[in-house]
């Protein structure tokens, strides 16, 4: 997202607004992303995180 900003961070921003409604997080091919995934989610806590990566060839 940029040098200062992360996905945690906008999640945080986000639960702080009564955000309800569904997060999209784009990444490289990382080698895990479900694990990524499910650490977002637990941020979440109230709303629908989904990680976005390209397939792998």
């Amino acid at each position: 997202m940029a040098n200062h900003y992360d996905a945690i961070d906008i999640i945080d921003i986000l639960r702080g607004a009564a955000f309800q409604g569904r997060f999209l997080a784009a990444a490289p091919a990382i080698p895990r992303p479900a694990f990524v995934e499910q650490e977002l989610r637990a941020a979440a806590e109230s709303f629908s995180v989904e990680v976005l990566v390209p397939e792998r060839p």
